[in-house]
């Protein structure tokens, strides 16, 4: 799809920004695009997909989930007349956070190709996506999508070409009511960041700590189970504003959730243990779980 604003649209440039398909199967998803007539050099920048974040076990768990790692940014620079006039390209999907308590799912890998398949012979880029988040007890973060082989296509290595790693999530709380991990936007080198830790107990969620125009991210409050603030990007949700300046590739990861914090009712087993005329056992009693046998007892007495 071609997207004028705040991308060159004077002179001879043009851009084209193309998003992914909700689908992880492969064959689906393609994009083709056309080379300009009098085309001369051709310019690629790939952002590979993060992972989502995972979903800890309630109750008992004294660790919280980690958040979901950033893909990686590929870019690539070439003569036009190296490469066919139809080029096919395969953004990957974002992973999906968990839902119930178990690990993010993984961002898929991004392809540019010379057919509308990932046969190495075929392909011109790729890039691994972000890893998904821990869960289900455990508070280990999501990976950075790793640097892309050389090897990986056929044609990369015939133009000018540079592999960025993304950025590691951050990690959950380690124990119970301890701080979650936060990151730093931008501090992989890249305009974009993983996703903030969960938080256990009273602990706030991790924050996407902002620099620079990329504003701050606030992890979930504790105790209440919080939401964070979604991630920041040109999506489904985007605070980003055609006018306002702001570059259309700076994204960057959700903030964590808070933690939750539940207890029982303060003194009801202890109340009622201790109401007169109970003996060791008899609580299971109905009658005695309430005091009458005790208080007919003492009456007798009297």
């Amino acid at each position: 799809m071609h997207f004028p604003g705040h991308l060159p649209i004077q002179g001879n440039a043009r851009w084209e920004i193309f998003y992914p398909q909700q689908s992880v199967t492969i064959a689906n998803g393609w994009h083709a695009w056309q080379k300009p007539p009098g085309c001369s050099w051709i310019y690629m920048h790939m952002q590979a997909s993060g992972g989502g974040g995972g979903k800890g076990a309630g109750g008992a768990a004294t660790v919280a989930s980690g958040g979901g790692g950033s893909g990686g940014i590929t870019r690539f620079e070439i003569p036009a007349f190296m490469l066919p006039d139809t080029i096919w390209l395969r953004p990957g999907k974002g992973g999906a956070g968990a839902t119930t308590s178990a690990n993010g799912t993984a961002g898929t890998t991004s392809y540019i190709s010379t057919q509308p398949n990932t046969t190495t012979a075929n392909l011109i880029l790729t890039q691994a996506g972000g890893g998904g988040g821990n869960g289900a007890g455990s508070q280990t973060a999501g990976a950075a999508g790793a640097i892309a082989a050389a090897t990986g296509g056929a044609f990369m290595g015939i133009g000018t070409w540079t592999s960025v790693a993304g950025q590691a999530g951050a990690a959950g709380s380690a124990t119970a009511n301890a701080a979650a991990g936060v990151v730093t936007w931008g501090g992989a080198g890249i305009p974009t960041s993983g996703g903030g830790g969960g938080g256990n107990g009273t602990a706030a969620g991790g924050a996407v700590t902002g620099s620079g125009l990329m504003p701050t991210r606030n992890g979930g409050s504790g105790t209440t189970g919080g939401a964070g603030d979604y991630g920041f990007g040109f999506n489904k949700r985007i605070d980003w504003n055609a006018k306002s300046g702001f570059p259309v590739l700076m994204t960057s990861g959700g903030a964590g959730g808070g933690g939750r914090s539940r207890s029982c009712a303060a003194g009801r087993t202890a109340v009622s243990a201790a109401r007169p005329g109970c003996r060791a056992g008899r609580l299971r009693a109905g009658p005695c779980a309430t005091g009458r046998r005790g208080r007919d007892r003492l009456r007798r007495r009297a």
